[in-house]
């Protein structure tokens, strides 16, 4: 009965209510270019002419150089990096409001890892650089016990 009775402060039924959300449908998620700027980590760094660095990372692009060239350009702009996929950071052009998007130029096998995956394998290779200096060899074993954790899960 609930359903059929007029609400006081909607002045329609729950029942009409309901129905008419399928008229609109669900609100869709922004665009991931959108989004991915708004989220994830943001530290301030320097500009350089090969981009910007964090953690031994490095993302450079030609909107950064771009940016870097122009006579505005802060000493040291605010960075966007995604934790959970570090292909892309983000500069933000403050004059503009406008974030500049950047790729990875660090070696391939970073691509795949998550920021937290990637500071366990920095702090593994360091941990086992003393006892074995072949560096493939430690990434390859911290690597090994990341995803031998996982699997334990």
């Amino acid at each position: 009965m609930y359903h059929r009775e007029i609400h006081s402060s909607t002045g329609r039924t729950p029942l009409e209510a309901w129905k008419d959300i399928d008229k609109v449908g669900p609100k869709l998620p922004p665009p991931r270019e959108l989004l991915a700027p708004l989220v994830g980590f943001t530290p301030y760094r320097k500009l350089q002419r090969d981009g910007v660095r964090f953690n031994r990372l490095r993302w450079n692009s030609n909107g950064f150089q771009a940016l870097r060239a122009s006579s505005d350009c802060p000493k040291d702009v605010l960075i966007r990096i995604d934790p959970h996929d570090l292909r892309t950071a983000y500069v933000l052009d403050e004059n503009t409001g406008v974030w500049i998007e950047g790729e990875l130029q660090s070696e391939s096998e970073v691509e795949n890892l998550t920021l937290a995956q990637y500071e366990h394998l920095r702090v593994k290779s360091r941990e086992l650089a003393p006892v074995d200096l072949d560096e493939q060899l430690d990434i390859a074993r911290a690597r090994q016990e990341i995803f031998d954790f996982v699997a334990d899960r």
